[in-house]
């Protein structure tokens, strides 16, 4: 099992995890990280002081060069104490754990106020980016189609692939044009 990403990756205002924000035209292997839900899309204007996280609340953020984000003991209410329960599992690197508590939430807010609701989506969301950071990409895409499913939005793209399948795939096409040039 792959390990976790780095503890930065929790949104400091809501504590979900995130994943990367990708800025510039994306190639194929970029779109396919972004319409599943491993990567969102930032555009195509540059600068090296924006934002590079995202969480399923899009909220956006650059970590900072140092500590970790300091979460507090309790939230404004009980779905904020859930998030901050759960982030405190998946900073302690336990994907089992955190798999566990982000299932729950995900059933628990399933059950009432609904599986379309915003909030059910987002904990959704952010159980598809656990299962993703945890090493277990074909267990975070169902899920991430789940949840696609039941906001009204499902998925067209064939099985997740790797991170090395995706980078070599967008290397290829490269290749082969330079080993034309050679030619």
């Amino acid at each position: 099992m792959g390990e976790f990403r780095n503890i930065k990756d929790i949104c400091p205002y809501c504590w979900l995890p995130a994943v990367p924000i990708l800025y510039g035209y994306p190639r194929s292997g970029a779109a396919e990280l972004m319409h599943i839900g491993r990567a969102v899309g930032g555009g195509c204007v540059i600068d090296m002081a924006m934002p590079t996280l995202s969480c399923p609340r899009h909220h956006r953020w650059r970590p900072p060069d140092h500590g970790s984000v300091v979460l507090p003991s309790h939230g404004g209410g009980p779905l904020e104490d859930f998030a901050i329960a759960a982030a405190r599992t998946y900073l302690r690197g336990d994907p089992v754990e955190a798999e566990r508590v982000y299932r729950e939430a995900v059933g628990l807010l399933g059950e009432s106020p609904g599986p379309s609701h915003e909030e059910t989506l987002r904990m959704w969301h952010a159980l598809a980016i656990v299962l993703y950071a945890a090493g277990r990409p074909a267990d975070g895409e169902t899920e991430y189609r789940a949840m696609r499913a039941a906001e009204g939005y499902p998925l067209s793209v064939s099985a997740v692939r790797t991170a090395e399948e995706v980078e070599s795939s967008s290397r290829r096409p490269r290749q082969r044009r330079r080993e034309l040039e050679r030619e």
